[in-house]
């Protein structure tokens, strides 16, 4: 069945309806029950999916009365393809992936993809590959969002709802996402070491015809950061003839430093300098934790009134670097709950 605006739309109202809900509930501080009951089980229904056929509670996974998975979605028949594991609002979702992990791997080899969510954020896990289909990756490759999102975000959710899901097409794309996940990192390599492939390339698009050893090892003595720098500010020229590309500015970048120094300044912390990086997208400026959209530290927008900066679903207004200042608890606190997944050594805030 195709994807309407009608489905869209629908959708969205309710997730607007909930979504308005969620700084009260956030106040209240909800225990994982409630949390459950109140924000990710009614996202669910929103979905099609219900308790007398589509869902099942606390499956077991082991011989532990613990060792049980949350919520299973049934979309297949009465086959549960989709595990969720559940936390209460406000928890960082990715801190629980080896428990979700564990299950389905116990489970195997029924679901197909994992959730992990609090309410507000929905990881999806899937397998990094075919050959690896028993494992999920340990990064999620979508996150939805419920107090940020926009229609086409909306519209990918929509693929998991009763009526839409197919685990085969929700599989590809995962392993696609994962496989293009390495690129920057094999272009790196192909850089620093060039191969003949690239450097024939390079050569015949300056219009040479036979290529010799002498010649080849020239090229490749070019390929350097300077003649890189030159050619990436060509593409730039490129793209922003064309408009398809985001342009980072200098308050920024500004802010970008400003706030990972304060996070370096904390005991402990100095050591994490090369985990610390940014991702400028057209409606936000991310900055996070192994270059990962999924271990967020702050995201600075820009709304009619000037700049925000979001910490951890908290809003706070900054007209310039003293209000940054001003928050280098909630800065650091934020990037410690990410770092210290791998590295368990307290790190003192003062």
């Amino acid at each position: 069945m195709a994807i309407t605006k009608k489905h869209i739309k629908t959708l969205t109202n309710d997730l607007t309806k909930y979504a308005n809900n969620i700084e009260g509930y956030l106040e209240s501080k909800l225990n994982e029950d409630n949390t459950r009951k109140l924000l990710i089980e009614e996202v669910l229904k929103s979905l099609g999916y219900s308790w007398d056929e589509w869902m099942d509670s606390e499956i077991s996974t082991g011989t532990s009365k613990k060792d049980r998975i949350d919520i299973g979605l049934k979309t297949n028949g009465n086959k549960v393809e989709i595990l969720i594991e559940c936390k209460k609002i406000g928890t960082k979702i990715e801190k629980h992936f080896d428990q979700l992990n564990n299950y389905f791997t116990r489970l195997q080899p029924t679901p197909k993809i994992g959730i992990i969510t609090n309410g507000i954020q929905w990881g999806f896990y899937a397998p990094q590959s075919e050959a690896t289909k028993e494992t999920l990756h340990h990064n999620p490759y979508f996150v939805f969002d419920l107090s940020d999102y926009k229609e086409e975000d909306v519209e990918l959710l929509i693929r998991y709802s009763r009526g839409e899901f197919e685990s085969r097409r929700i599989l590809e794309e995962a392993y696609e996402y994962y496989f293009f996940e390495n690129f920057e990192s094999a272009l790196l390599k192909e850089l620093c070491e060039p191969s003949d492939d690239l450097i024939k390339a390079i050569y015949r698009n300056m219009g040479g015809r036979s290529l010799r050893a002498k010649t080849r090892d020239n090229i490749a003595k070019m390929i350097t950061s300077k003649s890189l720098q030159k050619a990436v500010n060509g593409v730039i020229e490129e793209e922003i003839k064309t408009g398809g590309v985001v342009i980072t500015t200098a308050e920024e970048i500004n802010y970008y430093n400003i706030i990972k120094a304060l996070i370096l300044q904390a005991r402990g912390m100095s050591k994490f300098t090369n985990r610390i990086s940014y991702r400028d997208q057209k409606t936000r400026f991310n900055i996070l934790v192994d270059d990962n959209n999924s271990k967020i530290i702050c995201q600075i927008k820009t709304n009619t009134k000037g700049n925000v900066i979001i910490i951890n679903d908290k809003q706070f207004d900054i007209a310039g670097i003293e209000d940054v200042v001003n928050l280098k608890k909630e800065l650091i606190e934020s990037a410690q709950a990410y770092l210290k997944q791998t590295d368990h050594k307290t790190v003192h805030v003062f």
